[in-house]
């Protein structure tokens, strides 16, 4: 909201339109990205369509509200018809890109839980989802054929995974400093 009121913050806003809202979108389109947490910094990239979405949603929100509560005399929502952008649909999400892979696994080696490291290994070796690897027991691990039984899947059914070599050297390792209790 506060791109919206940087923007257009001196127009009434029975007076704001839908060809204000395009513009406004269309300005965010053609501009940069901006990332980070307590240090906001500029970017080369250009603004997803799902950015681009949460800025409409913002101001479309804002409408239905000053609607809803009678507010200023609005009684239409500017953003209303317009177009939510394509995103991208790509199933698989986006790939670690040269060098990312190597990071990743490099902090989580550091991190304060000793188990991520392996965890994220298997995570990517054997493409089981975070619940499926957070159920695993020590039973349904067979070192000696290098696979793992993955219990109560989502579609409800158990499934057999072949581990690379990487992960399975990961678990021996493991295995032998594992707690007595671990089941």
């Amino acid at each position: 909201m506060a791109w919206w009121k940087e923007q257009y913050g001196d127009r009434l806003l029975s007076e704001f339109r839908g060809d204000a809202v395009r513009k406004g979108l269309a300005m965010l389109e053609e501009g940069t990205a901006r990332q980070g947490g307590n240090v906001v910094t500029d970017t080369d990239r250009k603004r997803s369509p799902a950015t681009l979405y949460r800025y409409r949603t913002a101001i479309s929100s804002a409408f239905k509200t000053a609607i809803d509560k009678g507010w200023f005399g609005v009684t239409e929502n500017p953003a209303t018809g317009i177009r939510q952008r394509k995103e991208n649909n790509n199933r698989f999400g986006r790939c670690l890109e040269e060098g990312e892979h190597a990071r990743l696994l490099e902090a989580c080696d550091r991190s304060a839980w000793k188990g991520l490291g392996l965890f994220v290994r298997l995570a990517i070796a054997t493409g089981a989802r975070r619940g499926e690897l957070l159920k695993l027991e020590w039973r349904d691990v067979d070192l000696k054929v290098g696979s793992i039984l993955l219990r109560e899947t989502k579609n409800a059914d158990d499934r057999r995974v072949p581990l690379i070599e990487e992960a399975r050297s990961r678990l021996v390792e493991w295995s032998k400093i594992r707690c007595l209790d671990d089941s």
